[in-house]
């Protein structure tokens, strides 16, 4: 969004030539386009300024807290879906691992051996109940109750902290198996944005991950200039300096204006598939010409 409304600053800027004046009509295409000093692109014939996007990218984020240990990757690099990117320090981790452990094994072993009691309990209780107090005192009949209520007790607290316990290993497992960051889905590495030795938490962007070969056009149109294009119009779009164009269509067209602007955003994609097209870069300014206005046949340029 943010380079969509320096985009958006530059056409606005491009609304008036170096004297103030209002640019020239759409069908005058013998005055060349004009623009402030701060764009480098110039251009013979009248088109938006776009810039070429990625159609998918990412700020692959570190699942858990810690210190990066390593980065796998450089900008440029390219990478394969479930590709190591980088690991994050498991030291801590491991060590919280063998304490969680350890603790869940004393409490399995306690939740037997209470279990052992209890169900040794119940038989008590239940064997002097069916004796009746005509053989056994009643006092000894409540007092068997007593002990066999008291080890159910007992049991099931321990038996919740073992469960607890458990759970505490399986996060920390799940946890130290997310130190490996994966790429997901196959691209190009465009920005590296920590470096070993980095604190980061959970959720941290570790690198920006964009797709290597599938590239789209943003681009913006000014008010009073939108009906010049329409979902599935093929477009051309050109390089700055470069008299060759790229074939495109358009694909999307936002339904309303930005209130700041005054401009409505659209994308195309572009339509083949060449070396050319391969070797362009996410980032890249370009011109967006629209299709050709109509002319009266009846009227001549010079009209």
């Amino acid at each position: 969004m943010k380079r969509l409304a320096l985009i958006a600053l530059v056409l606005a800027a491009c609304g008036q030539d170096s004297e103030g004046n209002a640019p020239a009509s759409a069908s005058d295409t013998r005055s060349p386009l004009r623009t402030p000093s701060v764009v480098a692109p110039t251009m013979t014939t009248r088109g938006h300024i776009g810039v070429l996007v990625a159609k998918e990218s990412v700020n692959v984020p570190s699942q858990a807290g810690g210190i990066v240990r390593s980065v796998l990757v450089d900008i440029g690099d390219s990478v394969a879906a479930g590709e190591a990117i980088a690991t994050m320090d498991t030291q801590a981790m491991k060590s919280a691992l063998a304490i969680a452990a350890a603790n869940a094994r004393a409490s399995s072993a306690r939740a037997k051996r209470l279990r052992v009691q209890m169900e040794a309990a119940q038989v008590v209780a239940k064997r002097h109940i069916e004796m009746g107090a005509g053989i056994v005192a009643n006092q000894e009949i409540e007092a068997a109750k007593t002990r066999a209520a008291t080890a159910v007790a007992a049991y099931a607290e321990a038996a919740a902290e073992t469960s607890a316990q458990q759970t505490r290993v399986s996060q920390l497992r799940r946890q130290l198996a997310e130190t490996t960051i994966k790429a997901p889905f196959a691209g190009k590495i465009a920005q590296r944005l920590v470096t070993p030795g980095a604190a980061v938490s959970a959720g941290a962007p570790i690198v920006l991950l964009i797709t290597a070969e599938s590239l789209r056009v943003d681009f913006v149109v000014p008010l009073g200039e939108q009906t010049r294009y329409e979902i599935g119009d093929r477009i051309e779009v050109a390089l700055d300096g470069d008299e060759e164009t790229f074939a495109a269509i358009v694909r999307r067209i936002a339904p309303n204006l930005d209130s700041v602007t005054q401009m409505t955003t659209m994308q195309a994609e572009l339509a083949e598939d060449s070396e050319r097209v391969r070797a362009l870069q996410a980032g890249v300014g370009v011109w967006v010409h629209p299709k050709p206005v109509a002319m009266d046949p009846a009227v001549t340029p010079e009209q």
